[in-house]
């Protein structure tokens, strides 16, 4: 919410609240309502509201002898708003005499009559201006017009128009009331939404930060985004260095495209938004990120007629959350990483001091490496001096402890070659590799 609207809402709450308060009838809540009313300050922007009444006005029924007589609405000062007449031939016939008309009665707050000049061998035709005050103050806030035969205006058809023009005034006020109430359940929806959306972050905040673990932040939040927006397709894009067997969660891309909002919301570090291929859907980026960079970022379709319910301040903060938490467990699983290794290195220390047979140590480190990086294989080489090569002092791969040291060594160095390209260069090693030894 932006500064000027919270000060509109602050200011419409204090009106509401002194209006209240000056009410004569305390016991009725719907008192004040009663009481409010339009002042001189609005009367410039009132334009609109008058004209919505006054096509509501014309549409209700009226007198079968007064459905042929010619309206207008006039401003507080006498300008033309509108005009509908009853045969719908011509609604602006009588335009200037209405406006000449309106400063006489805006001069004597009076209605006033005239007859204005029509062409030889026509009916007669008799013009009013009639004055609409406000009901507290008595201020004109609008004028009507009305042209009727000189004979039914003879017949007491000015006292048909005045009272039609209480009626006019009546649906005024029952517009105003209304549009000030949609105000007020406006300010009151919107609170409401404030409240139900801080609570639900609330909760989604509780809950991933309840978790140590690193995939547990990833489903939660991915979970939470998908409950909210359930036509929306989801996917998180990872850096190379976290996998996660979630199917929504997938490896970052080493090549993005000109206008991809994934590759925006990366590297700028902000919501990105962009238009499908189809002009049907609407493409989010959003960065998951943390004090120390970003980690990855959500890719969010949505269908063009869904996207104004998307709220992307909520949707931000929601990334900006998981990624804390995503940055405290990835911590927190570093730092557990490092006391195993710091333990490994302890003992491993103290079966050193405890054996002095080099095989005992060996096989042990052999046990502890295998059990660190949850490996498949592994094999401990040393250089033998007396052989001229590698040999295999610990491994549970048979066909390579039963290799000669020169076959070790040549197995070494091409393993060292793949490992190298595997990290640098991205490349698998090749599955025949192995069975090959």
């Amino acid at each position: 919410m932006s500064e000027q609207e919270a000060c509109v809402q602050k200011d419409t709450r204090m009106l509401l609240q002194d209006t209240m308060q000056s009410s004569g009838d305390p016991g009725d809540p719907a008192a004040w309502l009663r009481e409010t009313d339009i002042v001189s300050y609005d009367f410039p922007y009132a334009g609109q509201l008058l004209a919505e009444s006054f096509r509501e006005w014309r549409g209700l029924n009226v007198p079968p002898f007064a459905k042929l007589w010619d309206w207008c609405v006039l401003n507080y000062r006498g300008k033309w708003i509108e005009a509908a007449d009853g045969t719908g031939a011509q609604s602006g016939l009588w335009r200037t005499e209405w406006e000449k008309g309106a400063a006489g009665s805006l001069d004597s707050r009076e209605p006033v009559t005239f007859a204005p000049e029509v062409p030889a061998g026509s009916s007669g035709v008799q013009l009013l201006v009639i004055p609409v005050f406000t009901r507290s103050k008595g201020e004109i806030f609008a004028l009507l017009g009305c042209a009727m035969p000189a004979e039914q205006y003879e017949q007491g058809g000015r006292h048909t128009a005045e009272a039609m023009a209480m009626h006019y005034q009546t649906c005024f006020y029952r517009r105003f009331e209304h549009v000030f109430v949609s105000d007020l359940a406006g300010v009151h929806l919107h609170a409401e939404r404030e409240s139900s959306r801080r609570s639900l972050l609330f909760q989604i905040v509780q809950r991933m930060h309840d978790n140590i673990d690193v995939n547990a932040v990833l489903t939660e939040v991915i979970d939470s985004i998908s409950a909210m927006y359930p036509g929306a397709r989801l996917e998180l894009f990872m850096s190379q260095d976290h996998r996660s067997t979630h199917p929504q969660v997938k490896p970052l891309p080493l090549s993005w495209g000109m206008d991809d909002v994934c590759a925006k919301a990366f590297k700028d570090g902000r919501v990105s938004l962009h238009a499908g291929r189809d002009n049907n859907s609407v493409e989010i980026g959003l960065p998951l990120g943390g004090k120390q960079g970003i980690y990855g970022v959500f890719h969010m379709m949505l269908d063009k007629p869904s996207f104004p319910d998307v709220d992307l301040r909520f949707l931000t903060m929601i990334a900006d959350t998981a990624g804390t938490a995503f940055e405290n467990a990835k911590l927190y699983e570093r730092s557990n990483q490092l006391i195993r290794e710091l333990r490994m290195s302890n003992e491993l220390t103290q079966r050193l001091n405890q054996s002095l047979r080099l095989g005992d140590i060996f096989q042990y480190a052999f046990e502890e490496l295998l059990e660190m990086f949850g490996a498949d294989y592994c094999c401990i080489l040393h250089l033998n001096e007396e052989k001229g090569g590698l040999e295999a002092i610990a491994c549970n791969f048979p066909r390579c402890a039963e290799r000669s040291s020169k076959q070790a060594r040549d197995w070494a160095g091409r393993y060292m070659h793949w490992v190298s390209r595997l990290f640098y260069q991205n490349t698998a090693i090749p599955q025949a590799f192995l069975p090959g030894l």
